[in-house]
């Protein structure tokens, strides 16, 4: 068992190191016109767009946004800022 000590260390050292951190699922449902908007208010905060958008009949765009937790309170306010009070995410 001992002989593969060594190799499991360097194999451990040679590894790719990942980051991860812990991430907050936001559905946002809001007009089409604030979509480009909301595009734009992504990178600042780190965030980004899972899976498609669904536009519905209404002429509104359905949206699931992946935040970093840290920065959930901040995405909150800045889309509530963003569509003048009219859209709050709601955490999926």
């Amino acid at each position: 068992m001992r002989a593969y000590g060594g190799a499991a260390r360097d194999c451990l050292r040679a590894a790719t190191r990942i980051t991860k951190r812990p991430r907050t699922s936001f559905h946002i449902n809001l007009p089409y016109k604030a979509l480009g908007s909301l595009y734009q208010l992504l990178p600042r905060l780190g965030a980004a767009v899972a899976g498609d958008e669904e536009y519905r009949e209404d002429g509104s765009v359905s949206v699931i946004v992946m935040v970093d937790s840290d920065k959930s309170s901040e995405f909150r306010t800045l889309v509530s800022d963003l569509t003048s009070g009219e859209v709050v995410p709601k955490i999926v």
